[in-house]
């Protein structure tokens, strides 16, 4: 893919990010909108390994969060879980200087 379509892709998926996390949104897209700015800045980003680790490490978060999204889970305790995620995207791209927030 092109480096234009990756960061139209990207600036798609942060605008919906910020709109979900504003409102407090619990779904599974939601997740996977948080997977796909993962994906994103991986390949747009040149980034160290130990910065990739972390992004993977999100993703898993957010796959195990698909897991526990059963017809009766606990739409507070996923808001809590959903909220952490959010918030280790957040700092991991701080912690690598890429501010897209």
């Amino acid at each position: 893919m092109s480096n234009a379509f990756m960061i139209m892709g990207l600036t798609r998926r942060v605008s919906q990010f910020n709109e979900d996390r504003k409102a407090n949104v619990v779904s599974v897209a939601t997740l996977d909108n948080i997977r796909e700015i993962c994906f994103h800045v991986e390949h747009i980003f040149e980034l160290k390994q130990d910065t990739i680790d972390g992004l993977h490490d999100i993703c898993h978060k957010c796959l195990v969060a698909y897991d526990h999204m059963k017809p009766d889970y606990d739409e507070k305790a996923m808001l809590k879980r959903i909220n952490a995620i959010r918030f280790d995207l957040l700092l991991e791209l701080k912690s690598a200087k890429i501010n897209i927030f």
